[in-house]
């Protein structure tokens, strides 16, 4: 070691330099690491349980190209993403099918829907969540957004003007659990393939 090198370790080790360097000596003799190499593994911070890990983020693709024509119905519930295309043409039909599937007529005479007929489709919207139907949550999420209780003439007015000229759009909702509040955005886009 050079008087500089000692000088210095001395000056860094609070005066201990001579100590440092006998430490050395032996570490190099005897073919040992003069510093200790840490485990991988104890770097690592400890795994956490399922339980208190974050959930994966969920949302909506607004990048897929939706075919002319075509209404893509995205539904998040339960930190699950459903999604269904429907042709514009059959919203009309898989209305009165989902009506009949639920086996009550849902529409009030006004366009609105009851407040029993809002919760009956909540609770096919949850159960088949449950089950991942996405066809049944898709389609009852429609249903709601159509005949929302104070929303139902704009919502089915922005629809139907989406729908003319052969136009695609997007509806993407959410269903908080238990089910208590559901939440709608309709967005046109483009056509796909472009003209």
């Amino acid at each position: 070691m050079t008087k500089a090198g000692a000088g210095w370790s001395s000056a860094a080790q609070g005066g201990y330099g001579d100590l440092v360097s006998v430490l050395l000596r032996h570490a190099v003799a005897r073919d040992r690491p003069v510093v200790r190499q840490s485990d991988p593994e104890e770097r690592r911070l400890p795994e956490q349980p399922c339980s208190l890990r974050e959930p994966p983020v969920v949302t909506h693709d607004f990048s897929a190209p939706i075919p002319a024509g075509t209404l893509r119905i995205s539904v998040i519930c339960n930190d699950h993403l459903h999604r269904t295309d429907l042709l514009m043409v059959k919203v009309p039909d898989t209305i009165r099918a989902f009506e009949e599937f639920i086996g009550i007529i849902l529409s009030a005479e006004d366009g609105r829907c009851t407040p029993g007929a809002a919760k009956a489709c909540t609770e096919i919207t949850v159960s088949a969540a449950q089950t991942c139907d996405e066809f049944i949550v898709a389609t009852s999420a429609l249903w709601r957004f159509l005949f929302d209780p104070v929303e139902y003439v704009i919502n089915t007015h922005r629809l139907g003007g989406m729908a003319q000229n052969n136009g695609s759009a997007l509806l993407a909702a959410s269903l908080d659990l238990p089910g208590d509040h559901w939440r709608f955005q309709l967005f046109a886009m483009p056509r796909w393939p472009a003209l």
